[in-house]
């Protein structure tokens, strides 16, 4: 059964994160469970500056 609940894209939590953490990109990356350096490479996917 599927569960009725809005689903938020990689970039839009990323961004969350970001100004949950204010821009902090180590808090960040804990926060979302990754490394830094993978996290970098998702600023650089998504366009994220």
């Amino acid at each position: 059964m599927e569960q009725c609940e809005e689903k938020i894209s990689d970039r839009e939590y990323i961004i969350y994160i970001f100004h949950k953490t204010n821009g902090n990109r180590a808090k960040a990356a804990k926060e979302l469970g990754i490394s830094r350096s993978a996290l970098y490479r998702k600023i650089q996917k998504y366009n994220i500056s």
